[in-house]
């Protein structure tokens, strides 16, 4: 009789799904994966995450996509602002969709999100929220045809969405709402300073290479002031 390893088990999933480009899925997964093995998600998510940024570091890799797809270690749809997606944000819709006080509360605002499909879903999602008309399954209804990377967000908000208990259920949803919203402005500011950098690295008009500066320093100076994770 066969006996499953469950280190063996735990080597080789981590492995596999570290070869996921899509953060959201990566820790949907996880969890599930931390369940299976009777593991911390923390954990568990924090080894999926250094294979993920360190390809070469487990011991094999499963043969599941091309060579090819790993060699850019920096996303190109980091820097194009129709593309950007994080977990932070669709766990805040998720969180809206749960409590839609949550918008007026602690100040949600439709530039809060990645420019592109993301931020039209927002522009949705805000006002049923500010009319109290707003459910899980009515942001799920919103998403439509919606996609980001070739992801669909009707299927990306169904998988939060049935996992909010398990996610948020032991928080108080303001508290969880406001820590999504600070690590979410975060990631807008870090793609912003991306997209700054390469436009500074390829402009060659000076002029220009002097406001990109500015608006540099003005980032980073709007990065420092978040350092410090809100109380909620």
């Amino acid at each position: 009789k066969d006996i499953l390893d469950p280190i063996a088990y735990q080597d080789e999933a981590c492995a596999f799904l570290a070869l996921e480009k899509n953060a959201i899925v990566r820790e949907l997964y996880a969890t599930k994966l931390a369940e299976e093995i009777n593991a911390s998600p923390e954990t568990v998510m924090q080894e999926i995450e250094r294979r993920h940024q360190e390809p070469d570091s487990g011991k094999r890799q499963p043969e599941r996509r091309q060579p090819e797809m790993h060699e850019n270690k920096k996303d190109p749809a980091r820097n194009d602002p129709t593309q950007q997606m994080s977990r932070e944000e669709l766990y805040l819709l998720g969180l809206i969709a749960a409590e839609p006080s949550l918008v007026d509360e602690i100040d949600i605002r439709v530039e809060d999100f990645s420019e592109g499909p993301i931020r039209n879903l927002a522009e949705r999602v805000l006002p049923k929220a500010i009319e109290g008309n707003l459910d899980p399954s009515g942001l799920i209804e919103l998403c439509g045809d919606l996609t980001v990377r070739d992801y669909s967000l009707h299927d990306l908000m169904a998988r939060v969405c049935m996992r909010l208990d398990e996610l948020f259920g032991h928080q108080d949803l303001r508290k969880a709402a406001t820590e999504q919203l600070w690590r979410q402005r975060k990631y807008r500011l870090r793609c912003r300073l991306d997209t700054l950098k390469l436009q500074l690295d390829q402009d060659p008009d000076e002029k220009m290479r002097s406001a990109i500066k500015q608006e540099l320093l003005q980032v980073t100076r709007q990065l420092t002031e978040l350092k410090q994770k809100p109380d909620g």
